[in-house]
């Protein structure tokens, strides 16, 4: 039903083709540049964070995120520059390179990882390449045998959310098309966050909320039902 209703938010199913709504308009620029690994996965144009990487601004509360895909090889420079012109404070990686035979995220933190920060190469003036002029480095998280299209234990996501729970800048989470896990990690966050506040839990109202900004953001049920069992581990601590 859910799936039905965000699916009836941003579509028009009543002409021929299949037109968005004027409000949920996927950004033209990613488009046409084919800046994006799927077509479903691609930002609305009101929460496009640039036209140059397939990345969404989301706030929930006062936490702000970057939901954005895994970068194919030749779009790691527009990653790195993304996370550098955002000032990005954290990067949670949800994906390894490769998962069931097929390329997931081109394996960008290989060799730029060390004591479990990322280091974000530079780009320098002049048209210098990328790391000519050093780098800065943020916090990383690597977590990397959550399954695409699958949920995960909710132990394991609590416990994974409470690492990044700290940050308290722009947090960048990733994982292969920045929808699936990447949603269900941000919403896990958010539900960390209102229990602190003791704030009333509603799962759905949350789905609808990151959908309004990215779509298919916790795209499998199995995904869904992975926040109800994390939300019962929690009421039970």
């Amino acid at each position: 039903q859910l799936n039905q209703l965000r699916y009836q938010l941003a579509f028009d199913s009543s002409v021929f083709p299949c037109q968005s709504h004027s409000e949920f308009k996927v950004a033209q620029e990613l488009l046409l540049r084919g800046r994006f690994r799927q077509p479903n996965t691609i930002s609305y144009e009101h929460s496009l964070a640039d036209s140059s990487y397939n990345a969404s601004c989301i706030q929930v509360g006062k936490r702000k995120f970057l939901a954005l895909e895994g970068p194919r090889e030749e779009h790691v420079p527009w990653f790195f520059k993304l996370l550098l012109n955002w000032n990005a404070s954290f990067v949670a990686c949800l994906t390894p390179d490769v998962d069931g035979g097929g390329s997931k995220c081109h394996p960008y933190w290989a060799d730029r990882v060390e004591g479990g920060r990322l280091q974000i190469p530079v780009e320098g003036q002049y048209g210098w390449p990328l790391g000519r002029a050093g780098h800065r480095e943020v916090p990383f998280l690597a977590w990397h045998d959550w399954q695409d299209h699958h949920g995960v234990d909710p132990r394991d996501l609590i416990a994974n959310a409470e690492r990044v729970r700290k940050e308290e800048g722009l947090i960048a989470v990733h994982c292969s098309g920045g929808v699936g896990r990447t949603g269900t990690f941000i919403a896990a966050l958010s539900l960390l966050d209102a229990l602190d506040a003791g704030q009333e839990i509603n799962i759905a109202k949350l789905f609808l909320y990151l959908n309004f900004h990215r779509p298919c953001m916790v795209s499998r049920g199995s995904q869904y039902l992975t926040l109800y069992r994390m939300a019962d581990l929690l009421r039970g601590l």
